[in-house]
């Protein structure tokens, strides 16, 4: 009895301290639903909503009120109870009245941002006259009474927490403390992790809607704004090379792209892009390849892996000289789906300013009636995918947790013959009831660890487990849907994009892996000409290139090329490495190297070795154009350049 007795006396705390997070944040959760309510379609919502916000909520409790208890459940009920018992008091008051001020704050910042609070939060916290004077002029009420309703919570935590951790307990014994404490720990590690999944729970695994209220309404503040500053640790804020000012990225990329005079408004690259095809009103997909570099691809650099894509390239409009754009699949998503260039900091599919209104293609055809999806074989929720396509442009999303009885299950998901033929089935589909569509779909089996199924493919080597014969099997499922789309009802109509996100090896080289960002690219389908095209290109370039084949007219704001126009292009390729270095290749082989405080790098690279030679002369031009497309991004995100709002 005395251990049982002592056992609760320690768990007694913990438990209530727990429940009494919940009840603050389910009420909270409660009432903001209610103020919301016109943004919920149904019972659906709700039950998303509210089963979300207690997967959040359990995960806030293993990461902030879990800690609180760490020295309570060592030296509570010893000789150092007092000291235990204040210390353990002191930071529970820290962490529940920060929660009840997020909490109680939360409906204005709601109210003005569309999401629960995260960085903004912070970062505005240093101007503070702005922030008094915005709240006082359009927030009245939230002084009146979220002030006065945080005083009196907080006051009821105090009250709460004295109550809660007692003078003095029965000591339940070392050896009963041990097995408490490990239990405790495993027990809030797997509530800080959430899921028993591959990955620990993140705001994107619970997103469910491309309303970003109802996403937030189903996470609580603390773990926002938490996981908001964990993503802002890793991120560079400022210019890491020469400075450079913003009227001279607008001027330089304006005259690298050509826009002069055809600017709209005030972003630098927002322009009219006028399709080469009008009235086509074609469907588009884009087959976005896991880690397949040219390196791998017959057409491009010989060998036999990839027999389907090599007679694709003998078919449709194939690209020999094209370049990704970064070493990550996150960076083809943001290059290939928004024209987007890459930044020294993380690609815009996990940074703030693409929360929501970012410019993408899917935004621009949903608004033209196009159904919009994202088909994936693994778990959506990696790299805040989902919350990115949710939040710009994408109505559907489809992912492993979609897919009923797959011929194959792996690491990074189901195969990529089930990958296709759901794609082809809901292609097929659309077609029948006369939606035009648009969709994103990403491979994953050429992913380490490359776990493919037998039998589907003759093996080039030993084990099965190996890149080879991932890439291999990877072509062979895109062959079996290839023999399906030529004989469907949708293929005549629907403007296809085979490309690679990135290579899979990017190995170091004297100044820059150049030759691992060559990746294959191929338009194809019904209404497209076979054409071999030897210029050279970025990925960026292919946002612009896909709509005009579409046949869609839109004003856009990418620093990339319609290729289907005849007009010279200033042929280039923006590349980085390791969220650090950036390049830019010219047709000629001129290529500049930028490198954090160190003076750039000028090489002649030969396209047909893949190596980088000696130096060149200095080119003060070329360098401020790299630069100017090195920090587009950043000053994109600061000045809401990319925008979709500013495109209607």
């Amino acid at each position: 009895m005395k251990f049982l007795s002592g056992l609760s006396s320690l768990a007694k705390p913990f438990i209530q301290a727990c429940c009494a997070f919940l009840l603050l944040t389910f009420l909270s959760r409660a009432v903001l639903s209610a103020c919301w309510w016109e943004n919920f379609h149904g019972l659906s919502d709700v039950l998303s909503v509210f089963v979300s916000g207690v997967r959040s909520d359990l995960s806030a409790i293993g990461w902030l009120v879990s800690p609180c208890f760490l020295v309570w459940f060592l030296l509570g009920g010893t000789r150092l109870h007092a000291p235990a018992s204040v210390f353990t008091r002191i930071l529970l008051f820290a962490v529940l009245s920060a929660a009840v001020i997020l909490e109680v704050t939360t409906g204005p910042f709601l109210e003005e941002y569309g999401v629960r609070p995260n960085r903004l939060y912070v970062e505005y916290l240093i101007y503070p006259k702005e922030v008094i004077s915005m709240i006082v002029s359009g927030h009245i009420w939230a002084l009146v009474i979220c002030v006065p309703a945080a005083a009196a919570l907080i006051f009821l935590v105090w009250k709460f927490l004295r109550r809660i951790l007692p003078a003095g307990i029965e000591s339940p014994g070392i050896t009963a403390r041990c097995i408490c404490f490990i239990v405790f720990a495993v027990l809030s590690f797997g509530l800080a992790r959430g899921t028993l999944g591959h990955r620990p729970l993140n705001p994107a695994y619970l997103a469910f809607s491309s309303d970003s209220v109802l996403n937030s309404l189903g996470i609580n503040s603390p773990y926002s704004l938490g996981y908001a500053l964990y993503s802002m640790a890793g991120e560079k804020t400022k210019n890491i090379y020469e400075s450079i000012g913003d009227d001279e990225i607008i001027r330089r990329l304006r005259k690298d792209l050509g826009l002069d005079g055809s600017v709209l408004k005030d972003a630098p690259t927002l322009h009219s892009e006028e399709s080469s095809f009008p009235g086509r009103n074609l469907n588009i997909v884009i087959l976005l390849q896991e880690s397949l570099g040219a390196g791998y691809v017959g057409a491009l650099t010989g060998g036999n892996l990839t027999p389907n894509v090599d007679e694709i390239y003998r078919e449709g409009w194939g690209f020999y000289n094209l370049y990704a754009t970064g070493t990550r699949s996150v960076r083809g998503i943001e290059a290939v789906t928004t024209g987007f260039t890459p930044t020294y900091n993380s690609a815009v599919v996990k940074l703030p300013c693409g929360e929501s209104d970012f410019f993408s293609i899917a935004s621009v055809l949903k608004d033209r009636g196009y159904d919009t999806s994202f088909i994936y074989g693994g778990e959506s929720h990696f790299d805040n995918m989902k919350s990115f396509f949710l939040r710009n442009g994408y109505q559907r999303i489809i992912d492993q947790n979609s897919y009923v009885s797959p011929s194959f299950t792996a690491t990074w998901g189901v195969s990529d013959e089930d990958l296709y033929s759901r794609a082809d089935e809901e292609f097929a589909r659309l077609e029948d009831e006369g939606k035009s569509f648009y969709s994103l779909v990403f491979t994953s089996s050429n992913h380490d660890p490359f776990e493919i199924p037998e039998g589907k493919t003759e093996p080039v080597e030993s084990p099965l487990f190996t890149r080879n014969n991932a890439v291999k099997y990877s072509d062979w499922a895109f062959g079996r849907f290839m023999e399906k789309a030529r004989k469907s009802s949708y293929w005549k109509n629907t403007v296809f994009l085979l490309i690679a996100d990135h290579d899979a090896r990017t190995y170091a080289a004297a100044d820059f892996p150049v030759r691992h960002f060559h990746i294959p690219a191929v338009i194809f389908g019904g209404p497209v000409e076979k054409k071999s095209d030897m210029r050279l290109v970025s990925q960026i370039d292919m946002v612009p290139t896909l709509l005009s084949l579409a046949g869609v007219s839109a004003d856009i704001p990418v620093p990339g090329y319609d290729l289907t126009k005849n007009a010279e292009i200033s042929e280039r390729a923006v590349m980085q490495y390791q969220n650090n270095d950036f390049a830019m290749l010219r047709k000629n082989g001129d290529l500049v190297i930028l490198k954090p405080e160190k003076d750039p790098v000028f090489r002649k690279y030969d396209f047909a070795s893949g190596k980088i030679g000696g130096e060149i002369p200095t080119d003060r031009d070329l360098y401020r154009t790299a630069l100017s497309y090195a920090v587009f991004g950043l000053s994109s995100c600061r000045n809401g350049w990319y925008s979709y709002s500013r495109t209607k």
